[in-house]
């Protein structure tokens, strides 16, 4: 599991390199915004998670895609 760092950096490394002629400020917002999605994004499976094993433990099992 990387840190929120690691992360960030990684994803600025890697926009470097898609778009080497933008400038380290844009980079790192849109970095900070990538980030920031991915988080939400996690957020919301954790929570689909929870839900399914919830109807699982109530016997009403939904299969997942």
């Amino acid at each position: 599991v990387w840190s929120r760092r690691q992360r960030q950096m990684c994803i600025r490394d890697t926009l470097k390199c898609m778009e080497p002629m933008m400038d380290s400020t844009k980079r790192r917002m849109l970095a900070e915004h990538v980030h920031a999605s991915i988080d939400s994004l996690e957020a919301e499976a954790t929570r689909i998670n929870g839900l399914h094993a919830h109807l699982v433990r109530h016997g009403r099992t939904v299969p997942l895609p």
